[in-house]
């Protein structure tokens, strides 16, 4: 009986250790989810009434997960794409693929990407090339007024990953105008003294979470999901692909879809 127990119990133990590795190894970096977030401010002109805004992040050259956003955005018709950076990784060598996913995604108001940590070991002009020729205006430290359809007006602000310019660019934003913020650093939240709504991406929510440890990979980097700091509010994108090593574990990916609402 004994014997019976402790070979019932080698089996269980193999059977969840072999669970997790599919776990960390398969299931989570394959997994995408969606997460809507509605704005509601009295700042958000009438005309911006359900505007809908779709966030990515972080894709490393993952053509399967672009396909899966390929496919969210018809069926969801977002006004505006934006896309936070790392769109490729250090081993990625066929982009046509990526470049063509890309294009196939619409937005009638505009699609616009930032720079990740890529541009440090990918050809900055090469990563241009492909956004521009997949319909993405690649953006470096802007504040764009965005209209839909009408003169009225919100901005986007985008900052490239970890810019030193920061404090000259928010000199130039009104706290009168709505203002969205997308940079790939979640650290800007840091530079941030008033309400705005910010959206990053860079260290996918951690990436490897272990119980009471934390992140393995990002320690000592923001890897919430929301957070809240002086006013300023955080969405953190959990990224659609995974960097070596390709593991994940309570770290899903996911694409962020806002929503806007005039209050």
């Amino acid at each position: 009986m004994i014997k019976k127990l402790k070979l019932l119990l080698i089996f269980i133990v193999i059977l969840s250790l072999g669970f997790l590795y599919l776990e960390v190894t398969y299931f989570s970096i394959n997994r995408l989810k969606v997460r809507n977030i509605e704005i509601i401010d009295a700042k958000i002109p009438y005309d911006f009434e359900g505007a809908k805004i779709l966030v990515f992040s972080d894709s490393y050259g993952n053509e399967s997960q672009l396909k899966k956003v390929q496919e969210l955005v018809l069926n969801e018709n977002p006004d505006f794409i934006i896309f936070l950076g790392n769109l490729l990784d250090e081993e990625t060598v066929e982009t046509e693929i990526i470049e063509n996913t890309l294009k196939s995604m619409e937005a009638p108001l505009g699609k616009y990407a930032i720079l990740g940590n890529d541009g440090t070991h990918y050809d900055l002009e090469k990563l241009k090339t492909i956004y521009n020729n997949a319909g993405f205006r690649f953006i470096d430290n802007q504040i764009l007024p965005m209209h839909r359809y009408t003169d009225s007006y919100i901005n986007f602000a985008l900052f490239d990953n970890k810019s030193a310019s920061f404090d000259e660019m928010f000199s130039f934003l009104s706290t009168d105008t709505f203002t969205l913020i997308f940079n790939h650093s979640p650290e800007i939240i840091n530079s941030l003294e008033d309400a705005y709504s910010v959206f990053s991406g860079e260290t996918l929510k951690g990436q490897v979470n272990l119980p009471l440890l934390g992140s393995l990979f990002y320690k000592d980097n923001i890897t919430t999901d929301i957070i809240t700091q002086n006013g300023a509010k955080l969405y953190l994108s959990g990224g659609i692909g995974t960097p070596k090593p390709r593991i994940r574990f309570k770290a899903n990916p996911d694409i962020l879809l806002i929503t806007l609402k005039s209050s």
